[in-house]
């Protein structure tokens, strides 16, 4: 509860102490689900009234702009200083139900980026289906599953101080989707279909095409949500191509921008090579590193943590940037 109120009186009240550096350049900020239900399948929901709070202090001390705009105005040389974008991964459903009434309300839009091969909830995406048995089972039988199934796959089995959560990432990529089947069916009775079918946790393209309809953007974060930076370049090509044309697809007008999954970019010779066929103009990371000004190597801020852990994060990250910046310099400068 004391927690709550702090939260409350932060982003109400004393919530603009301290933006000076975060209104020097184009912020991009970013959530997934937002709701107040229990949800299995993403557990680290941002509340109603928590997003409601972030939105009306970002309409209060940035100007809200789309990423479309965004990267206009970047391209035109434009300022953009003391702007904001809002963007959510993954597709879930709560878009529509929540995010977008808010946003609406607010005169404010966002970018999706969705995951291409959940949209009309044909795909649980591995992660949410880790996510769920995380939340399901029994934590003794999870890690039993777990040794199991390492053994029989011939994958590195958990370490002793190692979260289920933290070992599946990283899995062999190509694999991730097989395991994770695996598992489920060592510990539920019910099939991942028909659980996508119960909860139906994702947008269809006709809840894309409508959110598109009133001024949201639709974006890619890849057909599968992979780890890319433990892939090859032709792997993150196919990732990044595929998702795009099978969204433009299904929703009819271009894809343009893509946000990593995990926030993670590959090394640098890799991400040239995978967006090089896309042509995606804006590739969007999470991270404290330098950015370069450019929409190919933005950098977003997750606000979904909740209270005071997210205001530090959209004040404190400016400045990070400029301090890691400084010393990189100052070692360029020895070298």
């Amino acid at each position: 509860m004391f927690s709550d109120q702090l939260s409350g009186a932060i982003w109400s009240r004393i919530g603009s102490l301290g933006l000076a550096g975060g209104r020097s350049q184009h912020r991009i900020v970013m959530y997934h689900a937002v709701s107040d239900d229990p949800v299995e399948f993403y557990p680290m929901t941002t509340g109603v009234e928590e997003f409601e709070r972030h939105v009306e202090f970002l309409k209060r001390n940035f100007a809200i702009i789309s990423l479309d705009e965004a990267v206009e105005s970047a391209g035109r040389g434009r300022d953009l200083a003391g702007t904001v974008s809002i963007t959510t991964d993954d597709g879930f459903r709560s878009n529509l139900d929540t995010v977008a009434p808010i946003l609406e309300a607010a005169g404010a839009s966002a970018t999706l980026f969705c995951v291409s091969r959940c949209v009309g909830n044909r795909h649980l995406m591995w992660r949410c289906s880790l996510f769920v048995l995380d939340q399901t089972v029994d934590a003794a039988d999870l890690l039993d599953a777990a040794a199991t199934l390492a053994h029989e796959s011939e994958i590195r089995p958990p370490g002793a101080e190692q979260s289920f959560l933290r070992w599946s990432y990283v899995w062999p990529q190509d694999r991730k989707d097989e395991l994770t089947r695996s598992l489920w069916g060592m510990l539920r009775t019910d099939t991942i279909e028909q659980y996508l079918e119960r909860n139906e946790p994702y947008l269809t393209a006709g809840e894309l095409i409508d959110l598109r309809s009133r001024g949201f953007t639709i974006g890619s974060h890849s057909a599968t949500h992979p780890n890319m930076t433990l892939m090859q370049t032709e792997e993150i090509a196919a990732e990044m191509q595929d998702s795009k044309l099978e969204l433009e697809r299904l929703v009819g007008s271009p894809v343009q921008h893509f946000s990593y999954p995990f926030g993670a970019r590959p090394e640098a010779a890799s991400e040239r090579a995978g967006n090089a066929a896309p042509g995606y103009r804006s590739l969007l990371g999470i991270s404290n590193e330098v950015s370069n000004g450019g929409p190919l190597s933005w950098e977003r801020d997750s606000l979904e943590s909740g209270g005071v852990h997210s205001y530090l994060n959209l004040v404190a990250k400016p400045w990070l940037r400029r301090g890691r910046t400084a010393l990189q310099n100052a070692r360029a400068a020895r070298a």
